[in-house]
């Protein structure tokens, strides 16, 4: 499903009969029915909202994700109570133990330094990611993920590059291509009745998205693959072709198990597998296999 950004100033956005609508200079320019939309995301000035469609947003499981100029998210609107057993789910996740935390983190980075092996692989770029990955012991107290993290941006985006919040292309890029998948994978954690500021590794008291940048890290790699090919291709602006890329990440081709589902399904599976986890004080994550054979790039 696609997500809705709204970059237009002073933009209205109400309901009615079943859609979304957005308005302009009193004028309405767009609406989409409920069930079309995954995620709203804002970043322009002047935005106003009707009571009406908060409520009917989180009905529909939609987050509002609201950005800062850098395309970082600063806030978020989330729905509660979308799983009809929240209480359960929510009182496993607060009892979850820090050993099984630390074994679950171990698993989230092995899962991520694959991914980014694979996509070092697919751009046929010499690296010895693989060798770190054994190396992830339980709660990744040796801080391997970080050591993984400097030998792949060096080799996908040179010596030079800084991985920031701030700044320009890849940077800007990268920070909106992972609030895409933010919004996505708070939309599917939600509905499996857990918390998103209940963080497996992410902790800190201002921060209410610790368990989505938790479950995202293993996803990155899909959107750092499509900065680094439209770089390629000489799209250096985070433009209207750019973004589409960028969202289209979601429905790319990944294995779960035996089975191949887009990328958004794949957290979907995530987040569920998780919540059993919890329930069942294991550790078995149904996590996206680090394969890109059937990765699409297609620029329109």
């Amino acid at each position: 499903m696609p997500v809705l950004e709204i970059s237009e100033l002073g933009c209205h956005l109400a309901t009615f009969r079943g859609f979304i609508t957005l308005s302009a200079r009193g004028e309405e320019i767009k609406r989409l029915p409920f069930e079309h939309v995954s995620a709203i995301i804002t970043k322009a000035h002047g935005i106003t909202y009707t009571q009406n469609l908060l409520v009917k947003l989180a009905k529909h499981n939609i987050p509002v994700v609201i950005t800062d100029s850098s395309l970082m998210p600063v806030s978020m609107i989330l729905p509660i109570g979308t799983h009809h057993a929240t209480a359960k789910h929510l009182s496993a996740q607060v009892a979850v133990k820090m050993a099984q935390k630390n074994l679950l983190w171990q698993k989230l980075i092995q899962s991520k330094i694959r991914w980014q092996a694979a996509v070092l692989d697919y751009l046929r770029i010499t690296h010895h990611l693989h060798i770190l990955v054994k190396q992830v012991n339980s709660g990744d107290t040796r801080n391997i993920e970080a050591q993984a993290a400097r030998k792949y941006w060096e080799k996908l985006f040179g010596q030079q590059f800084r991985r920031e919040r701030e700044g320009f292309t890849p940077n800007e890029m990268l920070n909106y291509g992972y609030t895409i998948f933010r919004s996505a994978l708070a939309r599917q954690i939600c509905a499996t009745g857990l918390h998103p500021a209940l963080g497996i590794h992410h902790k800190h008291p201002l921060n209410t998205f610790c368990l989505i940048d938790d479950l995202i890290e293993p996803f990155r790699p899909l959107i750092d693959l499509c900065v680094a090919n439209c770089l390629s291709l000489g799209l250096h602006e985070l433009d209207n072709t750019v973004k589409a890329l960028l969202v289209g990440q979601l429905e790319q081709t990944v294995r779960v198990g035996t089975k191949w589902v887009s990328a958004e399904d794949s957290m979907r599976l995530l987040a569920q597998s998780l919540s059993k986890a919890y329930l069942n004080e294991n550790t078995a994550l149904k996590l996206p296999k680090a394969n890109l054979t059937r990765c699409r790039f297609e620029v329109e």
